[in-house]
């Protein structure tokens, strides 16, 4: 009886199939919410940017037409300065935007089994990694 009861507390010890693919689900299943999350936000913050971009354009335009006749240097250098602060915005605009078509592709890659491996090298992306970028597609090694 001894050695039967040993053979229960093996098998206890070792995980089923089943309970490796359950594991694997809930992973999945939360890296998949933690990215739906993540891009809920940056389609937020889209919407916000363009947003403000449209009000500031339609008010420097606005400022632009009254102001045209009568332009004087320190006039310029503050449409210059709105101009240059428009820039900065569009550029956050495009980098949320790259963030949501990676977070898409991260999306579409956990759909079809390939997520968390490299796309250069196809090693497994680090876990820690994919906790903090979980719309990453390489490794540390290939992200340069």
């Amino acid at each position: 009886f001894a050695e039967e009861g040993s053979k229960d507390d093996t098998r206890t010890e070792i995980k089923t199939k089943e309970e490796i693919k359950s594991d694997a689900l809930t992973t999945r299943t939360e890296i998949r919410a933690k990215a739906e999350e993540r891009k809920k936000d940056n389609l937020e913050r889209i919407k916000v940017l363009r947003e403000e971009h449209r009000i500031k354009i339609e008010a420097l335009n606005s400022e632009k037409l009254d102001r045209v006749s009568n332009l004087s240097k320190d006039r310029l250098q503050k449409i210059a300065e709105l101009d240059k602060r428009q820039i900065e915005r569009l550029a956050e605009l495009k980098s949320l935007l790259n963030i949501k078509t990676n977070i898409e592709n991260a999306l579409e890659r956990i759909d079809s089994g390939t997520y968390g491996r490299c796309s250069n090298c196809d090693r497994f992306i680090e876990r820690e990694r994919l906790e903090v970028i979980p719309e990453a597609d390489t490794c540390i090694k290939c992200q340069d």
